[in-house]
C-alpha cells in the first residue's frame, strides 16, 4: 500500500484475501467511516501511523457494489 494522498475521486473498495478493504485519506478516515455507518455499512479503522496509511476494513454482510455505491455519495 502507498501512503494516502489527497484524492479527488472516491476511494475504491478492494478485496484483500476475502475481506473488503479501502484506503482512505488519513485526515478523512473517521468522516468516511461515519458516512458508511449512516448507509448501514460497518467498518473498522486501521491506522499505521509510522507510514501515514489509513484504511477501513468493511464488516461482513456488505458487498463490494453497495460499499462502492455508498462511496460515490460521500462528500468530503
Amino acid at each position: 500500500m502507498t501512503p494516502n494522498a489527497s484524492r479527488t475521486e472516491p476511494p475504491q473498495v478492494k478485496d484483500v484475501r476475502g475481506k473488503l478493504v479501502l484506503e482512505a485519506p488519513w485526515r478523512d478516515v473517521e468522516a468516511l467511516q461515519t458516512h458508511l455507518r449512516r448507509q448501514g455499512i460497518g467498518s473498522t479503522i486501521c491506522l499505521e501511523p509510522w507510514e501515514k496509511i489509513a484504511r477501513l476494513e468493511i464488516w461482513p454482510g456488505a458487498d463490494a457494489a453497495s460499499v462502492q455505491a455508498a462511496l460515490e455519495s460521500w462528500k468530503r
